[in-house]
């Protein structure tokens, strides 16, 4: 999939119907509570088919060829399995921006500069999808660094117990982070991200 339409939905034409920049519900990426607007910054995005809102994400630098002096001088990429917990540099956002892929799954294209949820600046919360049921009182959250071979999580989602590695997919702890919501399997929950890890840039984008 990917981000390329200039407009958010599912492509059927070329009349939109929808509308989801002031959304009656959450999606995911969305900022929970106004008051942290302060935990949020702008990123280029890296990754070649764009990355949907609501995924953890990895930076990396940008030569200054690329960014001609522009910042934020980094790009957001997926995980590509090697990470560990202190590599969690956020949580892609939705916003008014955004684009679509062809199933109508928010997200942001390659070469756009989204916007991404810091954990660095305590306190965050934002809604992301709840592949699995989630209880806020037992549930940890995990980082999905490498895909299940069922395609049960995408790269970058968030599971309530670690993965089983191998073909049951990687997950990476995050300690600095918990759900604060409960869900049903399908549904949204809210992840506050509390600062305790400081995230770490790669030096450049050559290794994704």
């Amino acid at each position: 999939m990917t981000f390329a339409s200039g407009y958010r939905g599912t492509s059927m034409g070329s009349v939109q119907t929808a509308y989801t920049d002031q959304p009656g519900q959450a999606v995911a990426g969305m900022e929970a509570f106004a008051s942290d607007n302060n935990a949020k910054d702008s990123i280029f995005i890296g990754e070649t088919n764009g990355i949907a809102c609501g995924r953890g994400i990895v930076t990396a630098q940008v030569a200054e060829a690329a960014y001609k002096m522009q910042l934020p001088n980094i790009e957001a990429y997926l995980p590509i399995g090697s990470e560990d917990a202190t590599d969690f540099a956020g949580i892609l956002m939705f916003d008014e921006a955004c684009q679509s892929d062809e199933n109508g799954v928010p997200g942001w294209a390659n070469g756009r500069q989204g916007r991404y949820m810091r954990p660095q600046r305590s306190g965050g919360r934002i809604w992301v999808k709840a592949v699995e049921a989630i209880d806020p009182q037992t549930a940890s959250v995990n980082w999905v660094v490498t895909a299940p071979a069922d395609a049960s999580y995408a790269l970058g989602e968030f599971s309530p117990s670690a993965l089983g590695g191998g073909a049951a997919g990687v997950s990476v702890a995050l300690t600095n982070c918990k759900w604060i919501t409960a869900a049903d399997a399908g549904g949204l929950a809210i992840i506050e991200m509390v600062g305790a890890i400081v995230g770490v840039t790669p030096t450049d984008e050559s290794s994704f």
